[in-house]
């Protein structure tokens, strides 16, 4: 019994009219815009960071804040979160762009799916933005209450 509905449920293929191919074909270009953009940006900041990591070992006088290699490791850590949501979404653009011109359902699918990884790669660096957030903000409530 769940042999055949199996069978049954492979059978089926979507069907996407006109204006689904539409939305599709200009949701692949524009997400193909945005990984460019994000590329660029991802490049920068990784020049950023290491750059930063390098300052680290420059005595500027200052001796107040942050460190340098801090700063640029975080710098790193950035660009390489962006480097890889614009590699999720290029892939995405790639296959769902050649989906609709070759017509293949499997790519389509292969193209939803690097859509639905970025989107949990997403939520997860947005999770982890917020709790460092939170817990920078309570580190410098308490260092803040501690130097008075």
């Amino acid at each position: 019994m769940e042999s055949i509905e199996r069978e049954t449920m492979e059978d089926q293929s979507l069907i996407l009219n006109e204006r689904g191919q539409i939305a599709l074909r200009r949701a692949g270009y524009w997400g193909r815009f945005m990984s460019v953009l994000g590329f660029i940006s991802a490049v920068l900041m990784i020049i950023l960071g290491l750059f930063m990591f390098l300052a680290g070992s420059i005595d500027f006088g200052d001796g107040a804040g942050i460190p340098y290699p801090v700063v640029g490791g975080i710098y790193l850590a950035i660009g390489i979160i962006q480097f890889v949501a614009s590699l999720l979404l290029w892939q995405f653009s790639d296959k769902v762009d050649l989906a609709i011109k070759t017509e293949d359902t499997q790519l389509l699918g292969d193209g939803l799916q690097k859509l639905m990884v970025l989107f949990r790669f997403l939520v997860l660096t947005t999770v982890i933005s917020i709790a460092l957030f939170v817990l920078s903000l309570f580190a410098t409530i308490l260092l803040t209450m501690l130097s008075l």
